[in-house]
């Protein structure tokens, strides 16, 4: 578990474990992958998925533990949902994601990651997950633009990261307008600390309906 302090991070242990490459330019081979499908099949558990040259438009399904990461890069209108126990995805910026960017069913930590104009919450979470050092930016949903939260037993840490202008739009035939940055529909082990709002629109940067 990576849930007790800040300072913890996911026990994933790299160093005897592989790394594949993601680089749309580079050919197919046993290291490299030119999809995000191909390199989750490529890389063994634990291994890590190294972000170089991603293509756009990727949905995919992660049901072993691993690591994604890149050095600041940018991927446009990604998906990533996670089925498994404990996944690290960071130093990504997920740019005009048309549904969630991140869906969360199993363990996650997500860091040093970007959410910018996203056309649902940035990140759904019915799991444990970890959420530092990330920037929520012109991000719009029903229901909590930035982080939508969905769990009553699961342990949830926000912590040291910025949301701003994002937008929660209202429909009059359903519940919506609520949590313009953070909505908690469930959740008992909550931590949302030092973290910045600022020029949201909805009904409150944090809504909660049974916390």
């Amino acid at each position: 578990q990576f849930f007790n302090s800040v300072e913890k991070t996911i026990a994933i242990d790299v160093a005897n474990h592989d790394i594949i490459t993601l680089d749309k330019n580079q050919a197919l081979s046993s290291t490299n992958a030119q999809t995000l499908e191909k390199a989750i099949d490529l890389v063994s558990r634990y291994g890590t998925i190294q972000v170089i040259n991603p293509p756009s438009n990727q949905v995919v399904t992660i049901d072993k533990e691993i690591t994604i990461e890149g050095e600041d890069i940018d991927v446009t209108n990604w998906q990533i949902a996670n089925n498994s126990t404990e996944v690290l995805i960071e130093g990504l910026n997920f740019k005009n994601s048309t549904k969630n960017a991140i869906i969360n069913n199993g363990e996650a930590m997500i860091s040093q990651c970007s959410f910018n104009g996203g056309n649902d919450s940035a990140i759904y979470s019915n799991g444990d997950i970890t959420i530092l050092n990330c920037t929520f930016t012109n991000n719009q949903a029903l229901n909590g633009a930035g982080v939508y939260i969905d769990n009553r037993n699961n342990k949830t840490l926000i912590s040291n990261c910025i949301f701003k202008r994002n937008t929660c739009t209202y429909n009059q035939n359903v519940s919506s307008g609520n949590g313009s940055c953070i909505y908690l529909n469930k959740g008992n082990d909550v931590e949302i600390s030092y973290n910045v709002f600022k020029n949201n629109n909805g009904v409150n940067n944090i809504t909660s309906s049974t916390w």
